[in-house]
């Protein structure tokens, strides 16, 4: 169960509920449910306090504008739809992360993966490339929809979601090896068709398949994987470092 705790504002209206709401939302990286059953309603903003979208800072507000006047609202109905709302920021999560990696395993499913964080909102994007990126390989074979070329562009997309109110997820980063770095790709296919017809000869699956492939791939590359793997994470740690600081002077 998630640990991400709910505040709750309580007072009278014009008691100054909602600018304290945007203020520990903006701090906490939250989202705002509204639990005024007058606000529900589209065109009752006169006597409720409703903030209009031009001062809600970005911040995304739920359960604001949902009925016409003429259609009734039970308790029951209201209290589901606000833990609906409730359930689904919390699954969202609500901090912005930006994850710079050289793509996934080979040894993995990538089509799947890719459909994977679609199917989650998570974005994307890759660095000078518009090919996903293959860990040991420079190119895993599959297209992406986005590419940027600079650390300042990537921190802008963290800054632009922020403002223009999108909700607040993570932003993938492939960041490939140049191809004179990366696994010799005859060496890669031979040693992975090895791997995975030892998995079907020992019967492995589940959890074990990742351990055992990686170790493959270590023997049967005389250490070369390691060393590319290396290479994998000092160049993500010095895109990620940059994109850091790239980050942190936009306003």
């Amino acid at each position: 169960m998630s640990t991400l705790p709910i505040v709750a504002v309580v007072g009278a209206t014009a008691a100054g509920k909602s600018d304290l709401a945007l203020d520990l939302a903006e701090r906490l990286g939250g989202e705002i449910v509204n639990t005024d059953a007058m606000q529900v309603y589209r065109g009752m903003d006169i006597g409720t306090a409703k903030l209009p979208l031009a001062e809600r800072r970005g911040i995304p507000h739920h359960l604001l504008d949902l009925l016409d006047v003429t259609e009734s609202l039970t308790v029951a109905e209201f209290q589901g739809w606000a833990r609906s709302a409730i359930a689904d920021i919390r699954d969202r999560g609500r901090t912005p992360i930006l994850v710079v990696c050289a793509g996934v395993k080979s040894i993995l499913d990538v089509g799947a993966t890719l459909e994977r964080l679609e199917t989650l909102g998570v974005t994307v994007i890759g660095y000078a490339s518009r090919r996903f990126a293959g860990f040991y390989l420079s190119d895993s074979g599959f297209d992406l929809d986005w590419a940027l070329d600079t650390p300042a562009q990537l921190a802008e997309v963290l800054s632009h979601r922020s403002t223009l109110g999108l909700p607040a997820g993570a932003i993938v980063v492939s960041n490939p090896l140049p191809v004179d770095e990366q696994l010799d790709p005859a060496l890669h296919d031979a040693v992975l068709t090895e791997g995975l017809a030892g998995l079907a000869r020992d019967g492995i699956t589940g959890k074990a398949v990742t351990p055992y492939l990686l170790a493959h791939f270590h023997e049967a590359t005389a250490g070369a994987s390691l060393e590319v793997n290396i290479r994998v994470i000092l160049r993500n740690a010095e895109l990620a470092a940059r994109i850091a600081v790239a980050a942190s002077s936009v306003r």
